[in-house]
């Protein structure tokens, strides 16, 4: 799984009763998605992939099932909430292209007095997509890299800049929901965890995929200076709203470095 242990922790293991109004179902919808995730976990550490399979299929099943129950609206509006944040995690999880489409019918009940009465749940429908995008986008990577190393299919000037401007507005996304997360009362391990996330797609993703407009276009490039000037602006903006080394590495100690040439 390309996803760090503390978000998961958050995802899926703060469980918080909203004044013990829950229902039982719910809690034995968020129990099998804890365990559904486990058993996945697993079958990828010990290479099972027919579990893995099973697991998937079992997880876009729940969120379906989720799902279904997040569409009636003979229940309160926040248990839908929870119902689609579960959805949308599950579908996730299972790589599901339901993801985007869950997390929005979810998200479209997050008025402000909902989203103050479910933080999490709405902080967490507001980000998922961004964060399985991320896990399309490692795999571009991943397939570019393989190509840039040599072959027959090299990738373009084009389609390497694309990348990363993909990958770009992925971590502006993130900026973008951040704030209303960090406003709200949800469990400080969310934001945390969102955090640490955004720091790995800065630090790993965009600056690999600026490697490789390096590698394709060189370094003289007006697609590398921009690429150049792009990645300090967002170090800059990280480093104003907080972040730090610990949560991600690649910012300096100090005040970024502008690039010559940069506005």
């Amino acid at each position: 799984m390309r996803m760090l242990k503390a978000i998961l922790f958050v995802l899926l293991g703060v469980i918080v009763l909203l004044n013990g109004c829950i229902t039982l179902e719910l809690r034995q919808a968020n129990r099998e998605l804890t365990e559904l995730y486990r058993a996945k976990s697993e079958a990828l550490n010990s290479k099972q992939w027919e579990q893995e399979v099973t697991a998937n299929a079992a997880l876009s099943a729940l969120a379906d099932e989720a799902a279904a129950q997040g569409a009636d609206k003979s229940i309160s509006e926040i248990n839908r909430i929870s119902f689609y944040r579960i959805a949308a995690t599950a579908a996730w999880q299972a790589g599901d292209a339901k993801v985007v489409a869950y997390a929005a019918e979810g998200f479209s009940l997050c008025t402000p007095e909902n989203y103050s009465k479910a933080p999490r749940d709405c902080g967490m429908l507001s980000v998922i997509p961004d964060l399985a995008s991320v896990d399309e986008l490692t795999k571009r990577i991943e397939d570019t890299q393989r190509r840039a190393g040599g072959g027959t299919n090299p990738p373009t000037e084009q389609e390497v800049v694309q990348l990363f401007d993909d990958i770009k507005s992925r971590i502006d996304s993130l900026l973008a929901k951040r704030g209303p997360i960090k406003k709200s009362s949800a469990h400080p391990q969310l934001i945390e965890g969102i955090d640490k996330r955004t720091g790995t797609i800065l630090c790993s993703h965009l600056h690999t995929a600026r490697g490789l407009i390096l590698q394709v276009a060189g370094g003289e490039s007006a697609a590398h200076k921009k690429a150049q000037c792009d990645d300090y602006k967002l170090q800059v903006e990280m480093k104003e709203s907080g972040f730090s080394q610990q949560i991600a590495p690649c910012l300096p100690a100090g005040d970024p470095i502008k690039p010559q040439g940069c506005q």
